[in-house]
């Protein structure tokens, strides 16, 4: 199984993303309602979700459905 999987990398990535919408949300006008935690956990398990997809499909399409969307969620 990847290193990617490891629940000590997952847990580092987790935190990454955490601070990441933590800075944005001081940055920007972001919905400041949402549970940055949960938020982090499920962009990961969508990253990895999209990163298979596009394994299958061989195409771009599932990565900038992906950042469409997050981008239009958290700014709303």
């Amino acid at each position: 199984m990847s290193s990617i999987y490891n629940n000590d990398k997952f847990n580092e990535l987790e935190h990454i993303y955490n601070q990441c919408l933590i800075d944005i949300k001081k940055q920007q006008d972001i919905n400041d309602t949402l549970d940055f935690n949960l938020i982090g956990q499920f962009l990961i398990y969508s990253w990895h979700g999209v990163l298979a997809r596009r394994q299958t499909s061989e195409t771009l399409k599932p990565s900038n459905g992906f950042k469409a969307f997050i981008l239009q969620q958290l700014l709303n």
